[in-house]
């Protein structure tokens, strides 16, 4: 019987060792972290070019967007809010939350003013890991631009790439942020959803640097961005849209 007992305790334990060997061996490339923007200061994700279409230019009409992004959730409200970032965050290829301390509530519930709130990105809207499939077309891209398998052989194993055209919340750091309730149990504190995937902050971002194809551009070259765009007309589109959030919401001229 003692012998049995051993043999179970042993083989537990010898799993145990092999299960916690094998996730130490994953690459995950810098992104399931916890804690400030400064977590994902290594984090090697592939910056994917999305489409950009700069059909709304004011704060109205991204409100407007929103407000349909909302209907589109069963969201009952929408909550514009002005916060500071704090230092509670998770990142992972399937979502990542946001810590904020909520300054002003500038449209929505008035009990959220001086409250702590997580707020939930949309699955696989700022990082993501690709299929064999994906892998396999990206690949292809890499080779047409000059970066082939045996000059930049990790680019084709590099399975993450982010899609966000903004950074995650630096600590600190003053937003307005677009956002809705989501009520999945009586018990818990609710889920609050991030309604699109830019983010409208305070600070200045017209020194940031722009993507390029060259630098074989990954997340921890451009980590100290607040924005993430390849061409000049699309960072002037954001700054100018970012201003004119601010001074519709805040009348603050940035």
């Amino acid at each position: 019987m003692n012998k049995f007992i051993i043999s179970i305790i042993t083989l537990i334990s010898t799993l145990s060792f092999v299960l916690w060997f094998g996730i130490k061996q994953i690459p995950d490339n810098g992104i399931f972290r916890h804690g400030d923007h400064n977590s994902l200061n290594n984090c090697s994700a592939l910056f994917v070019i999305c489409g950009l279409e700069h059909n709304y230019l004011t704060a109205e009409e991204y409100e407007q967007l929103i407000q349909n992004y909302k209907s589109s959730f069963n969201i009952d409200e929408l909550d514009i809010l002005y916060v500071t970032s704090t230092n509670d965050n998770s990142y992972s290829v399937r979502s990542a939350n946001y810590s904020f301390s909520v300054d002003k509530v500038i449209k929505g519930k008035d009990y959220l003013n001086n409250k702590s709130i997580v707020v939930q990105t949309f699955p696989e809207s700022l990082f993501q890991e690709l299929d064999e499939n994906a892998l396999k077309r990206l690949g292809t891209f890499f080779d047409t631009k000059g970066f082939s398998k045996d000059t930049h052989p990790w680019l084709y194993t590099n399975k993450e790439v982010c899609y966000s055209f903004t950074s995650v919340p630096k600590e600190g750091e003053h937003y307005i942020i677009f956002v809705g309730e989501i009520r999945y149990s009586d018990e818990k504190e609710p889920l609050y959803l991030l309604l699109d995937d830019m983010l409208f902050t305070e600070a200045d971002v017209s020194n940031d640097k722009l993507l390029k194809y060259e630098d074989v551009p990954i997340y921890k070259n451009y980590a100290d961005n607040y924005t993430f765009f390849f061409r000049q007309e699309d960072l002037d589109w954001y700054i100018k849209l970012r201003n004119d959030i601010f001074k519709h919401y805040l009348n603050k001229q940035l």
